[in-house]
């Protein structure tokens, strides 16, 4: 793990390599995931306020935040059961680890709600 650029604390790892049912992902992962709120009303007031739950966004990756504050999770994935984070939120600082110009609509609006905010 690395401690990332300190902005929200926490620390950034590898992909997990191998699901919980014990099969292995192909890393880097790259291709569409859902993405999921993991609070009810945690993207109101946020770039991912408009988007809707379950909305697929373009991945290519192979490393996650791990942010020390749940409160900072603003969206994960699952791959192979574990959760991912796909988004992360404090203040006035917001990060994704999904590609929104890549992600049709769905990331358009994301872009979108970043400009307007």
């Amino acid at each position: 793990m690395h401690a990332g650029l300190g902005l929200i604390p926490g620390k950034v790892g590898a992909l997990p390599r191998v699901g919980v049912d014990g099969v292995s992902h192909k890393i880097p992962n790259i291709g569409w995931r859902a993405l999921r709120e993991p609070v009810s009303g945690r993207w109101k007031n946020t770039v991912l306020g408009e988007t809707t739950s379950d909305a697929e966004m373009y991945f290519v990756h192979s490393f996650a935040a791990d942010p020390a504050d749940p409160a900072d999770l603003m969206a994960t994935y699952d791959l192979g059961g574990h959760p991912i984070c796909a988004a992360v939120q404090r203040d006035n600082i917001s990060g994704c680890q999904f590609h929104p110009e890549r992600s049709g609509p769905a990331g358009l609006g994301v872009l979108k709600q970043f400009l307007d905010s």
